[in-house]
């Protein structure tokens, strides 16, 4: 009963975090901060220092298409993080709406932290909800303010969603062709991602939660349980938290399933 409570109050944080009204506020610019792959320079709003849209992964179309994340190549200059970047593509409806346009350069994260300049800060990396077919790092209710007031480094990210992050061709294609769980590997990515540069944001990458709900809660089980998470990514995050639903379900567990459900989109494709 108590694990419930924990995971709700966990939820509700999130969501009330998006609340407050500073983003009515005048922004100002970040200290410069160097990352693995450029740098970076973001805007402090109500005291809390906001980076968005850094990307992780080079975007996933030409030869990144349906096979797993490749750390993001070195980019010139400054990168400004002032904006939430393309979210996945994706159909239907944007859980929690006003989110910015979706495009195939998606891999991207947001970072909310009370001072770069800190030193062992705990991290949460948050997984979004939607059913691994909706969703993004960047809905107004996942904001950080909240986390970074109280201490905390939070970061949200995009992974691949729908057909982009599961649909599975390695039977046909081979392996390391659409495996049917890139979605996870970007998420993975992301952890690989944060232990190499979540100390420029005053985080420690020892102390590193992984958390979310719904989908996000199936993700960070899924993460949990890959083996890559475990070799690749040894000592990634410390601990998990993942509510509603298992990933341990017949969608994920069966090859058919998988496929199954992509066959109509790629006749109405044309694929």
């Amino acid at each position: 009963m108590r694990r419930r409570q924990v995971l709700a109050a966990s939820g509700a944080a999130v969501v009330a975090a998006g609340i407050p009204g500073h983003a009515t506020q005048t922004p100002m610019y970040t200290p410069t901060v160097t990352l693995s792959s450029g740098k970076v320079r973001g805007r402090i709003v109500d005291g809390v220092h906001r980076f968005l849209g850094i990307p992780y992964a080079e975007p996933p179309f030409a030869e990144h298409r349906f096979v797993a994340p490749v750390p993001r190549s070195r980019w010139d200059g400054v990168l400004d993080a002032g904006e939430y970047g393309a979210i996945c593509p994706q159909t239907g409806g944007v859980p929690g709406g006003n989110e910015p346009d979706n495009g195939e350069d998606c891999l991207n994260l947001n970072v909310w932290t009370p001072d770069p300049g800190a030193k062992g800060l705990p991290v949460m990396v948050w997984v979004h909800g939607g059913g691994q077919v909706a969703g993004s790092g960047a809905a107004a209710y996942y904001d950080g303010t909240h986390f970074a007031k109280s201490g905390v480094v939070l970061i949200t990210n995009n992974r691949r969603l729908g057909a982009e992050g599961y649909l599975y061709l390695a039977e046909r294609f081979g392996e390391g062709i659409g495996p049917g769980n890139l979605g996870i590997l970007d998420q993975i990515e992301v952890l690989r991602w944060v232990q190499e540069n979540v100390e420029r944001f005053g985080g420690d990458p020892g102390n590193v939660t992984l958390f979310g709900e719904s989908g996000g809660g199936a993700a960070t089980q899924a993460v949990v349980a890959t083996t890559g998470s475990k070799g690749c990514c040894t000592g990634s995050f410390r601990r998990a938290v993942g509510t509603r639903p298992s990933a341990r379900t017949r969608r994920v567990r069966s090859p058919n399933l998988r496929s199954g459900p992509w066959g109509s989109r790629a006749r109405v494709s044309t694929c």
